[in-house]
């Protein structure tokens, strides 16, 4: 609970936005949590189905290696936006857990912005489903995966 953590020791920026849900991950939430938090415990695409079908815009991700990895497992990430800063560190904490080093992409835009930093924003190509398997319809509402936004 690293939020957490950083919001008690009082870390700039670590505080959750009151005006945005936010959905925390765990095997072992606390019994209660403040709002706008959320923690989640169910199956990832009874998440997905349930967040989905609600009013609202897009989707924005943020979470570990692992998570994101299981969202990929259960077809559930629809975009990933990527932002590259300017600064090559030689090692870090991986995007995809190692099970998913390929995951097929389609570059749907790229911006630069003045201080270097560069904006990729990919379509995960999904697999085909076959015939026979049921319809593939979403709501409009997508998953989508970003760095800091700029």
């Amino acid at each position: 609970m690293l939020m957490r953590r950083n919001q008690k020791q009082g870390i700039k920026g670590a505080a959750f936005d009151p005006k945005v849900k936010n959905y925390i991950f765990s095997h072992h939430p606390p019994a209660s949590a403040a709002p706008p938090v959320e923690f989640v415990r169910e199956a990832i695409p009874a998440f997905a189905r349930r967040l989905r079908a609600t009013p609202g815009k897009a989707i924005w991700m943020m979470g570990g290696a692992g998570l994101i990895a299981s969202f990929l497992d259960e077809n559930e990430i629809d975009e990933f936006v990527i932002h590259v800063m300017p600064t090559l560190i030689g090692e870090g904490i991986p995007l995809i857990a190692a099970r998913h080093r390929h995951v097929p992409l389609q570059l749907r835009s790229c911006r630069h912005y003045s201080d270097g930093v560069v904006r990729l924003h990919y379509a995960v190509l999904k697999p085909r489903r076959r015939k026979g398997r049921g319809g593939n319809a979403r709501p409009n509402k997508r998953l989508k995966l970003t760095g800091a936004p700029k």
